[in-house]
C-alpha cells in the first residue's frame, strides 16, 4: 500500500517487502494450539497434521456468523479444486487454508479474481502439473534438441471445469444442438488445448520464506505465495484462441504506442525503493552495482515526471500518469524512445508499459545481433520497436566492421537503453558520423564490459519466412544472415524451429495440404521434414468502408487490432447496441476507430486488417559449394604484412600454400571453402548450374573478406554480367596527394589509411594491392605502388562488389543478389573471377541460386499477434533479450480474460454453483436469471427492490443473491415438485446435525484423575475416508462427484435427471454416515461404533446420556408438551419441516418406550437422520409398499463364471506396456524417436534391454513386428502370454465406427481426450445413448437375467456406470470396500431399529421427491446387501498372501466374494476393480506400497476406496517421480496383485471360470511434454487373460508409424493414435463366453455399436479355448 511506501526509509534506499495476505498475529488464548512443521523436529504425527485443516473448516462451519459467505466458498472450493494427495506437502495446514481463503475472500467478489489467484497458486500448479512446464523452444535448446510439448493438463481443466465447460450452452443452461448431427456442440477441441497449454508455461514457485509453515526455507518450495513466471521458460509464439482468433486480439499494437509513451497518460511506474534492478523486466546484475560506473536514467528535479513520482515525498507503490507530461528540452527524456528504470534522488521507479502486442510478421525487418557475430543471436526484428541498441560503423570500412562502436552518454543515454532502428541510426550519424553495419564485434567507451552490451541493430534488411506443416500449422523462420555457424537462434532457424502454432487459413487451403497442392505447387521450398518454407508479405487493408449496418458482431468478428482511445480530431457516431464510430476527416478509413461496450468492457478497434500472404520463388534456393566447383589458377593464399612508418605503409607478401579448398573452419556450410584468390584475371571459380525453367534468377555469394570492398567479375555462360550503376559519378583522374593533407581526401585521392577517417563522408579508403584499378578513377596509380585511394562504392559496376565482413574464414556475409538469365535444358556456367589487374579477392563459401520472388500462392492468413518478444537472452548472463515478466503476465491476463468473457462461462458457472446450493436440476428460467446476474453484475429482489452485486460482469454477490433469493429457492410450494432440489452433501448433513442440535466441545467433568484440558476444537477425523466427503481432501480435480451424474436406478434414472450427490450414496458410505451420526447422538463426538472422531483416551461407550468418552456432544433439548411436539420440533430443525406426518408418527411410536426423555430424544434424532427428508431437500409421500429386498438367486445348473474388469484410471501409457521390439520399417527406432530419445536423454520410451520380449505366432493377425516387448515390471503378463493365457489387443479405444484423420471429428460424437467423457465412454460403450445410463457390464447382467441366469455385479471401487443396467431388469450394484464390510448400527437404541429405518424409507409415490426416493431406495438396498454379505464374506478364507496395496486388496476381496456365489445363488459375477496413478502428465505422485489405504477415484469417485487414482492428485503422494518411475511403481504393484490373484483363483479352482479384462480411458501421447510427462491421447493397448483364454496373441493392429501424415491416416498430433480396434473387439467374445448369444437383440443391447465394425471384431472361438466354452 501507499502507506507502506511512505513509512519506509526510501530516501536511504529501502526495499518494499510484503508478507501474506490476511496475516494476523498468533493468539495463544484461543483454543487448542495447532502444530506446524519445522526444520528442527516434529512432535505431531502426519495424520494429525493432515487433519488440522479439516478442524479449521469445521470450526468455521459450526460457529462463524458469515454462513452464506462460507457456503459460497465451500461451493466454489468444490468447483475450483486442488488435491492434497497430489501435493508433496499434503499434510500441511496453512497452505491449504490459504488457498481456501481465495474462495472465502472472493465469495461475494468477482469470479475473474478467483481464476487469477488460483491460476497463480503453487498448489494448483503442482496439482495440475503445469508447475515448471516449459516451452518446446526452451527445452529444445537447453536439452540438446529434445522434442517436447507443453503440459496440457491445466489448459484442459481450466476450460472444462473452471470456466466454460465441455458443451456449448444456451443462456438457460440447456445444450446448444448441432442442427446437422443433432449432437450437442462442444466448446473447444484438442487443438485449442494444445494452443492454450503453451500459455501455461513458465510458472514456478518462489523462494520459501521464514514466516509461514514450511520446512525448507530458502528453497523454491514456497507453496503459499503466488508463483512467478520465468520468462525464458515461456512459450513466446502466437496462441490461437477459441474464437478463430488469437490471444492478444483487441490489444493495442506496440508499434501504435504514442511516441515517448512513458510520458503519456496511462503510463505506469512501479516503486522499487532503493534497488535499481527492475522486477518486471531484466537487466544484468552488474547494473545494480554503482561501483561499476552505471549510467542511470536520473530525472532532474525540474522534470514533470520527477515531480509526479516524487509527489512531495509521498511515494506511491504504483503510479499511473493521469495526464500527458512534457519533457524539458535537452534532457534524456526528450531524446529516448523508452525508459526502463528512472532514478529520483536515491529512489527508483520501474516504468511499466501498458499491455501491447507485436505482429508476428512484418515487412520492415532489420537484422539484429549480439555483441560478437559468432554468438547465436542473429535474427530479424521490427525496426519500429525499441528492441535493440546502437552499433556505430560504416559497412565499407573494414576496421569499423571489425569493431563497431558505442559510447556512454553519447550514443546511448542510460545503461541498457533500447531504441528503434531509426533512432540507433540517427545517433550513430549525428554523434559519431557513422552508420549501422553488419559488424564482427562491438566496443563500448569508456568501459568495454561485455555486460554493457546486448542486441544491436545492423543495416541489413531481413525478412520473415514461414514454415508450414502438413496440418496447416506454421512456424516462424527468420531470413537473416548467419555470419558464422549456427548464429540464428534455433527458435526461428529454418531447419531447427519446430515451434508450430495454429493459424486460420483464409481460403481453407495451404501449401502441402494434399498431393494436389504441394510445396512446389506454391513455389515454396520443401524442407527435410516435409514441411514447406515460403516467403511472406504483409498487407494492411481497411475493413469497413462506411458505418452503415455495422454491428457489434461485425466488429468483434472482423476487427482484431486494438486502438488508443480516439482523440479530439475525430467525430463520434453512435451506431447503437454499445457501438460507436470515431471518424477522422469525414472518411471511414484506416484512421477510423470503433468503440464497443461488451460485458462491462470498453474496447477500441482499428479499422484495419493485417494479412500475411505467402510467396515463393520461381525456383527455390539452391546452394552450390565452392569446393565442388571448377577452380582455375587458385594459387593458395597470400599473407601480407603491413609495415607502417608515419604516413607510408609497405606490404611485403609471401605465398603460404596452394590448396584449392580449406577446411580450417566449422562455419563454412559445406565444411570447406575456397581460399582467397591470388593471381590475375585467369583466376576463377566456376559452377555448373541446371535449372528447370529458363528465365531470370538471383545469384549471390557467401564470402569472407577482411579487406576493403573487393570486386569480382561475373560470367554466365561466358557472358559477363555487370551490375547497373544506380548513381554513377563522373570519371575522375587519380590524385596522388601524398601526405600533405589540408582536409578530408576526396574521391580518387590517395594515399589514405583505412584505419583513419581520412576520406570525406560517403567515401571509403580502398586497400590497394600492386597496381589494381581504382573504380571511378582514371589514370594509373603505378607511380605509387600499393597506395590506397578514396572511392565511392557506387562506382563499382562489377557483378559482385564484396564489402568487408571482418574476417576471411569465420565471418561470412552474402553479397547483394545479382539478377542473371539461365537456360533450361543445358548446364549453365556461372564463373566469378578477379578483374584485370586485381590480385586479391575474398574467400568463397558457396554460391546461392534462387528464382525471383513469386506471389502465385493463394494462401493467406490473418497476421497473428503475440505479447512476448521472440528475442531471447544470450547464453551468457550479460546480454538480455526482450522477454520479460511484464509481458508474460499481460499474456496470462489476456488468456484468463479470454476464458472469462466467453458466453458459456455464465450458464456453466451458474449451473455448477446452483448444484452446490442444492439445485441438482435448476429450471431453465432459474438458470437464465442467474446468468443475467452474472453478466450484469446485479440482482434485484424484494417488493422494495434491493440491489445486490458490484455492477460488474462476473459478480459473485449477484450470483449468490440470484440463487438464494429466487422464487425457486424461497417459495415453499415448489418443493412439492418431485424433481426439485437435490440430495444433500454428506458433509453438510453432518454439519447440519451439529449446528441444529447445538454441538459444543465438552469434556466430561466427572472423570477420574487430574483435571483435563477442556478447550478442544471440534475434531472430526478424516471424514473423507469415513463418509466419502469432506473439506480439503478432494480426491480428484472433479471433486467428489460428477455434476452430470444420473443415478443408476429410481425416478432420476427414468427421468434422466442429474443427482451428483447420489454418487456418494454407496453401501460403505451409507453405513459409515449413519453409524457416525448415531454415534454422535448417543455417545458424543468419539470413536464409539465407528464414530466421527478418535479415541479421546478415556472411558467406554455407553448410551446413558453421560458422554464420558466424548470430545463434545449435542446439547439441544426440544421443548413440547408431549412426544409429538418434541418430535415435530426436532423435525423442524433437522428437515426444515419436510418430515411427513407418516414418518413423524412412526418415529414417535418407535421411541415411545424409551425409559427417559433424553433417551427418547436421542432415539428420535437417530431415526430422523435416516429419512429421505433429512438426506434430501424433497418432501416425501409414501405409498405404503415395502421395498423388494430379496437378492438371493435361485439354484441354477449354470456353471459359475466371472468377469473382472480391471480399470487403470487416468489414461495408461500403454505404449510403454506393449512396445515394438523387432519390427519392419524401423518401427522401434521411430518409437524411441517420438518418445523423446536424444543424445543426452532416453526420453520416455524403453530401450530393448528393459523389455520382456514376446514372440508373435505365425497365425497371429498381421502386425508390423515379429516380436513385441512387455514392460520389464510386468513379468506376470509375459508369463501368462507365454502360457497362452493372455492376449493383447493393440491400438484399441472408444469408437462409434472406424475413422481416420479425415473424419474422426464428425464421426466420434464424444468429448475426446477428456477424462470424464472418455472414462464414461469406455465403461458405457454406447456413444449414441441407445441405453442411456447403462454400462456394458450392467447390460450383460440384464440380458442374462432375462435368460434366467442369475448375475450379480460388484464394485470394489464406488459407484460405476459399467455395472448399471436398465432399471428393473438385472441386479443392482453391490458396492463394497476392499477392507470388508462394517457392521451397521451396532448396539441399536431400540430393538427393532433397523426395521423402523426400513419402514421410514418405504416405496414412495410417483409424485414424491425424486432425490428422497433415491436415498431411500439406496439405503434399503445397502442394508439388505449388508445383511446378506457381511457374515458370508467375513467367513471366507484366502490362502494366498496378497501384497499390501489398494489394488491387491480389491482383488483379494473379489476372491472372497466369489466364494459366496453358492450362498447368493449366483451363476455369474461381474467385478469392477480400479488402480490409479496413470495420468502421467509430468512429475507424478508415486504410490507407496504402505499407503494401501482407501480413497476416492477420479471419475466415478469411488466414494469409499482411495484406490490410488489416476489424475495428478488422485494417488496418495510421497516424493515426486518421473514417468518411468511412476510406471515402474504402478506396474510392479499391478503385477504383484495379478500374480496373487491368479494363484488364489487356481487354489479356488476358479481359474478356468474367470476372465480379467483391462481397460483405461485412453492412451497417452507418444511425444512427451516439456515436463518429461505425457498428455491425453486416444488409442492404446489393453489385455485380457484367464484360464479359458486362447492366449499368446497380439490382436488388433499395432500402428506402423506414429507421426502425422502416416500412410494409415491414424496419427494425430504428438503421437495421438486414432484407434483401429473398438472396445467391442474384446467385449464381444467375452460376452459370448459369458452366455450372451453371438447375434440377435441380446448382443445388440450389450454392444449397441458392434455392427459398425464388421471384420474388426472377434468371436468366442478366436479368443477362448473351445473345450472351455459354455
Amino acid at each position: 500500500t501507499n502507506a507502506i511506501a511512505q513509512n519506509l526509509p526510501l530516501g536511504g534506499g529501502g526495499v518494499v517487502v510484503c508478507g501474506s495476505i490476511g496475516e494476523v498475529a498468533n493468539d495463544p488464548s484461543l483454543k487448542e494450539t495447532f502444530d506446524v512443521r519445522s526444520n528442527e523436529h516434529t512432535t505431531t504425527s502426519s495424520s494429525h497434521f493432515n487433519n488440522q485443516k479439516n478442524v479449521v473448516w469445521t470450526e468455521i462451519a459450526l460457529y462463524e456468523q458469515d454462513q452464506l459467505r462460507q457456503r459460497m466458498a465451500w461451493a466454489l472450493a468444490q468447483i475450483v479444486t486442488t488435491v492434497p494427495a497430489n501435493i508433496e506437502a499434503y499434510d500441511r495446514t496453512e497452505i491449504y487454508t490459504n488457498y481456501y481463503d481465495i474462495m472465502v475472500k472472493h465469495a461475494f467478489g468477482n469470479y475473474r479474481d478467483i481464476l487469477a489467484e488460483t491460476s497463480y497458486s503453487p498448489l494448483m500448479a503442482e496439482h495440475l502439473s503445469y508447475l515448471r512446464s516449459k516451452s518446446h523452444s526452451y527445452v529444445y535448446e537447453d536439452e540438446d534438441k529434445r522434442i517436447s510439448r507443453a503440459d496440457e493438463n491445466y489448459a484442459r481443466e481450466i476450460m472444462q471445469l473452471f470456466s466454460i465447460g465441455l458443451l456449448q450452452l444456451n443462456d438457460d443452461g440447456t445444450p446448444v444442438i448441432d442442427p446437422v448431427t443433432g449432437n450437442p456442440l462442444e466448446t473447444y477441441t484438442n487443438e485449442d488445448i494444445e494452443s492454450f497449454a503453451r500459455a501455461w508455461t513458465g510458472f514456478d514457485r518462489i523462494a520459501a520464506r521464514g514466516n509461514y509453515e514450511e520446512t525448507r526455507t530458502g528453497t523454491s518450495d514456497n507453496r503459499l505465495d503466488p508463483m512467478r513466471i520465468i520468462p525464458d521458460w515461456r512459450d513466446v509464439f502466437p496462441k490461437a484462441d477459441l474464437n478463430h482468433g488469437f490471444i492478444g486480439d483487441g490489444y493495442l499494437l506496440c508499434t501504435d504506442l504514442p511516441a515517448q509513451s512513458f510520458l503519456k497518460k496511462g503510463a505506469g511506474y512501479r516503486l522499487l525503493g532503493g534497488q535499481s534492478s527492475p522486477e518486471l523486466m531484466k537487466d544484468p546484475s552488474y547494473f545494480a552495482d554503482d561501483s561499476n560506473d552505471i549510467l542511470r536514467a536520473e530525472l532532474s528535479p525540474s522534470s514533470a515526471l520527477y515531480q509526479r513520482l516524487y509527489n512531495d515525498g509521498n511515494y506511491e507503490v504504483f503510479v499511473e500518469l493521469e495526464n500527458d507530461l512534457t519533457c524539458n528540452t535537452g534532457t534524456f527524456e526528450c531524446d529516448v524512445d523508452t525508459i526502463r528504470v528512472v532514478k529520483l534522488g536515491s529512489v527508483y521507479y520501474e516504468f511499466v508499459e501498458r499491455p501491447c502486442v507485436q505482429m508476428a510478421f512484418f515487412d520492415n525487418g532489420k537484422q539484429i545481433q549480439l555483441r560478437e557475430n559468432y554468438q547465436r543471436g542473429q535474427m530479424c526484428a521490427n525496426a519500429d520497436l525499441a528492441h535493440a541498441r546502437e552499433a556505430c560503423c560504416r559497412e565499407d570500412r573494414v576496421s569499423e566492421v571489425q569493431t563497431a562502436r558505442m559510447e556512454s552518454n553519447v550514443t546511448h543515454l542510460y545503461e541498457g537503453e533500447r531504441m528503434t532502428w531509426a533512432t540507433a541510426q540517427d545517433r550513430c550519424v549525428d554523434k559519431l558520423g557513422k552508420d549501422l553495419c553488419l559488424f564482427e564485434s562491438i566496443s563500448n567507451a569508456p568501459d568495454n564490459d561485455s555486460w554493457r552490451k546486448g542486441y544491436h541493430w545492423t543495416n541489413r534488411d531481413c525478412g520473415i519466412n514461414v514454415k508450414v506443416n502438413s496440418e496447416g500449422y506454421i512456424a516462424i523462420v527468420h531470413d537473416a544472415t548467419s555470419t558464422h555457424k549456427d548464429t540464428i537462434p534455433w527458435l526461428v532457424e529454418e531447419e531447427n524451429t519446430l515451434n508450430w502454432f495454429r493459424v486460420f487459413w483464409d481460403a481453407g487451403s495451404y501449401p502441402g495440404d494434399s498431393e494436389a497442392n504441394t510445396c512446389a505447387d506454391n513455389n515454396c521450398k520443401t524442407l527435410t521434414d516435409g514441411s514447406c518454407l515460403c516467403k511472406t508479405t504483409v498487407t494492411e487493408s481497411v475493413v469497413f468502408g462506411d458505418t452503415n449496418n455495422v454491428s457489434k458482431d461485425d466488429i468483434m468478428s472482423q476487427l482484431s487490432v486494438g486502438a488508443l482511445a480516439p482523440g479530439n480530431d475525430s467525430i463520434e457516431t453512435d451506431l447503437g447496441n454499445g457501438v460507436k464510430a470515431h471518424v477522422v476527416g469525414g472518411t471511414v478509413d484506416a484512421s477510423t476507430v470503433f468503440q464497443v461496450e461488451d460485458k462491462g468492457r470498453t474496447m477500441f478497434f482499428k479499422n484495419m486488417l493485417s494479412t500475411v500472404s505467402l510467396e515463393g520463388w520461381t525456383a527455390t534456393p539452391q546452394i552450390y559449394e565452392a569446393e565442388d566447383a571448377t577452380l582455375n589458377n587458385v594459387r593458395g593464399h597470400i599473407v601480407c604484412f603491413r609495415i607502417q612508418t608515419y604516413r607510408i605503409s609497405f606490404f611485403p607478401c609471401i605465398l603460404v600454400d596452394r590448396q584449392n579448398a580449406k577446411d580450417d573452419t566449422n562455419s563454412a556450410t559445406g565444411g570447406s571453402y575456397v581460399e582467397a584468390l591470388y593471381g590475375n584475371e585467369t583466376s576463377f571459380v566456376e559452377w555448373n548450374v541446371n535449372v528447370a525453367t529458363s528465365g531470370s534468377y538471383l545469384i549471390s555469394l557467401r564470402y569472407g573478406n577482411d579487406y576493403s570492398p573487393r570486386p569480382l567479375n561475373v560470367f554466365v555462360n561466358n557472358q559477363e554480367v555487370l551490375r547497373p550503376l544506380l548513381n554513377p559519378n563522373p570519371v575522375k583522374e587519380i590524385n596522388e596527394t601524398g601526405t600533405n593533407l589540408d582536409g578530408p581526401l576526396e574521391r580518387c585521392d590517395g594515399d589514405c589509411n583505412y584505419y583513419y577517417d581520412e576520406c570525406r563522408d560517403g567515401l571509403f579508403c580502398m586497400e590497394h594491392h600492386q597496381y589494381e584499378v581504382v573504380p571511378g578513377c582514371t589514370g594509373s596509380p603505378r607511380t605509387r605502388k600499393g597506395w590506397d585511394f578514396c572511392v565511392d562504392i557506387n562506382d563499382f559496376e562489377y557483378g559482385f562488389t564484396l564489402l568487408p565482413t571482418g574476417g576471411r574464414n569465420d565471418d561470412w556475409h552474402y553479397s547483394k543478389p545479382l539478377e542473371v538469365n539461365l537456360i533450361a535444358g543445358q548446364s549453365n556456367t556461372i564463373r566469378v573471377q578477379l578483374p584485370p589487374d586485381y590480385i586479391v579477392g575474398p574467400n568463397i563459401d558457396h554460391l546461392k541460386v534462387e528464382g525471383l520472388p513469386a506471389s502465385t500462392s493463394p494462401s493467406s492468413f490473418r497476421n497473428p499477434p503475440h505479447f512476448m518478444s521472440l528475442i531471447p537472452d544470450d547464453t551468457w548472463p550479460y546480454a538480455l533479450g526482450e522477454r520479460n515478466l511484464r509481458d508474460a503476465q499481460y499474456e496470462t491476463d489476456a488468456v484468463l480474460d479470454h476464458y472469462f468473457y466467453q458466453d458459456n462461462v455464465a450458464p456453466f458457472m451458474c449451473t455448477r454453483i446452483m448444484q452446490r446450493f442444492s439445485f441438482s436440476n435448476p429450471s431453465p428460467r432459474f438458470v437464465s436469471s442467474c446468468v443475467d446476474a452474472f453478466r450484469t453484475g446485479l440482482y434485484t429482489s424484494g417488493s422494495k427492490p434491493f440491489e445486490f452485486g458490484s455492477g460488474k460482469y462476473g459478480s459473485l454477490e449477484a450470483v449468490a443473491a440470484s440463487i438464494v433469493l429466487d422464487r425457486e429457492a424461497t417459495e415453499g410450494a415448489i418443493s412439492s415438485d418431485p424433481s426439485y432440489g437435490s440430495l444433500r452433501e454428506p458433509m453438510l448433513k453432518v454439519i447440519h446435525l451439529m449446528r441444529s442440535m447445538e454441538y459444543q466441545t465438552s469434556i466430561p467433568t466427572n472423570l477420574d484423575g487430574a483435571p483435563m484440558q477442556t478447550t478442544y476444537n471440534t475434531k472430526l477425523w478424516q471424514m473423507d475416508e469415513k463418509i466419502g466427503h469432506g473439506p480439503y481432501d478432494f480426491p480428484t480435480v472433479f471433486s467428489y462427484m460428477l455434476p452430470e451424474y444420473v443415478p443408476d436406478s429410481g425416478p432420476n434414472s427414468l427421468a434422466k435427471l442429474a443427482s451428483p450427490e447420489s454418487m456418494l450414496v454407496t453401501m460403505p458410505n451409507v453405513v459409515a454416515l449413519l453409524n457416525g451420526m448415531f454415534s454422535m447422538i448417543k455417545y458424543g463426538l468419539s470413536d464409539c461404533n465407528n464414530g466421527f472422531s478418535l479415541y479421546p483416551g478415556y472411558s467406554g461407550c455407553y448410551d446413558d446420556g453421560q458422554y464420558k468418552r466424548s470430545l463434545g456432544r449435542l446439547f439441544y433439548e426440544p421443548t413440547g408438551a408431549d412426544d409429538d411436539e418434541m418430535a415435530a420440533n426436532l423435525a423442524l430443525l433437522l428437515t426444515a419441516g419436510r418430515l411427513s406426518k407418516v414418518n413423524l408418527d412412526t418415529i414417535v411410536a418407535a421411541c415411545a418406550n424409551r425409559p427417559e426423555q433424553p433417551s427418547k430424544i436421542r432415539c428420535m434424532q437417530q431415526l430422523i437422520v435416516t429419512t429421505g427428508e433429512f438426506h434430501s431437500t424433497n418432501t416425501v409421500a409414501q405409498s405404503g409398499e415395502d421395498r423388494i429386498t430379496d437378492t438371493v438367486g435361485e439354484t441354477s445348473p449354470e456353471e459359475y463364471k466371472a468377469i473382472v474388469y480391471l480399470y487403470l484410471a487416468g489414461g495408461l501409457d500403454s505404449y510403454n506396456m506393449l512396445m515394438p521390439h523387432t519390427c519392419a520399417n524401423d518401427l522401434y527406432e521411430k518409437y524411441r524417436a517420438i518418445r523423446g530419445k536424444s543424445d543426452i536423454a532416453e526420453g520416455v520410451g524403453l530401450p530393448l534391454g528393459r523389455m520382456n520380449k514376446i514372440e508373435i505366432p505365425a497365425n497371429n493377425p498381421p502386425q508390423p513386428c515379429t516380436s513385441f516387448g512387455i514392460h520389464e515390471s510386468l513379468p506376470q503378463l509375459k508369463e501368462l502370454y507365454d502360457l497362452g493365457k493372455l492376449n493383447f489387443i493393440a491400438n484399441a479405444g472408444l469408437l462409434a465406427k472406424p475413422v481416420t484423420v479425415d473424419d474422426y471429428r464428425g464421426e466420434t460424437p464424444v468429448q475426446l481426450f477428456a477424462h470424464n467423457a472418455m472414462s464414461a465412454g469406455a465403461k458405457r460403450d454406447d456413444i449414441f445413448n441407445e441405453f442411456t445410463g447403462t454400462g456394458v457390464g450392467g447390460r450383460i447382467a440384464d440380458v442374462l437375467a432375462e435368460a434366467g441366469i442369475t448375475t450379480n455385479v460388484f464394485s470394489i471401487s464406488g459407484q460405476q456406470v459399467l455395472l448399471s443396467g436398465e432399471p428393473g431388469q438385472g441386479s443392482s450394484q453391490f458396492i463394497l470396500s476392499s477392507s470388508g464390510l462394517s457392521e451397521f448400527n451396532k448396539n441399536p437404541s431400540i430393538d427393532n431399529m433397523n426395521d423402523v429405518i426400513k419402514t421410514l424409507n418405504k416405496v414412495t409415490t410417483a409424485d414424491s421427491g425424486f432425490h428422497a426416493e433415491t436415498w431411500s431406495s439406496k439405503l434399503s438396498d445397502s442394508l439388505v446387501k449388508q445383511d446378506l454379505l457381511k457374515q458370508k464374506v467375513d467367513a471366507t478364507e484366502v490362502n494366498t498372501e496378497f501384497p499390501n496395496s489398494g489394488i491387491a486388496n480389491q482383488f483379494e476381496m473379489v476372491t472372497r466374494i466369489m466364494q459366496t456365489s453358492v450362498d447368493r445363488g449366483a451363476d455369474r459375477d461381474i467385478f469392477y476393480v480400479q488402480d490409479g496413478g496413470y495420468d502421467t502428465h509430468g512429475e507424478l505422485c508415486k504410490t507407496p506400497l504402505y499407503l494401501a489405504a482407501l480413497s476416492l477415484c477420479w471419475l466415478v469417485l469411488c466414494v469409499l476406496l482411495r484406490s490410488f487414482c489416476s489424475h495428478p492428485g488422485l494417488c496418495p503422494l510421497l516424493p515426486s517421480a518421473d514417468v518411468d518411475d511412476n510406471l515402474i511403481d504402478n506396474f510392479e504393484r499391478i503385477d504383484a496383485a495379478l500374480a496373487a490373484f491368479v494363484d488364489e483363483l487356481e487354489h479356488l479352482q476358479l481359474w478356468d471360470k474367470t476372465v480379467v479384462v483391462q481397460f483405461s480411458e485412453f492412451a497417452r501421447t507418444l511425444d512427451p511434454n516439456t515436463g518429461d510427462g505425457t498428455d491425453h491421447a486416444w488409442g492404446g493397448q489393453h489385455f485380457m487373460f484367464g484360464g479359458a483364454v486362447k492366449g499368446g496373441q497380439v490382436l488388433g493392429h499395432y500402428p506402423s508409424d506414429f507421426e502425422q501424415g502416416d500412410a494409415e491416416g491414424i496419427a494425430l498430433s504428438r503421437g495421438r493414435m486414432i484407434p483401429t480396434s473398438p472396445w467391442d473387439a474384446m467385449w464381444k467374445p467375452v460376452a459370448e463366453w459369458f452366455g450372451v448369444p453371438a447375434t440377435g437383440l441380446q448382443m445388440d443391447k450389450v454392444l449397441p455399436m458392434h455392427k459398425n465394425f464388421q471384420g474388426l471384431l472377434y468371436d468366442q472361438t478366436d479368443v477362448f479355448s473351445s473345450n472351455l466354452f459354455r
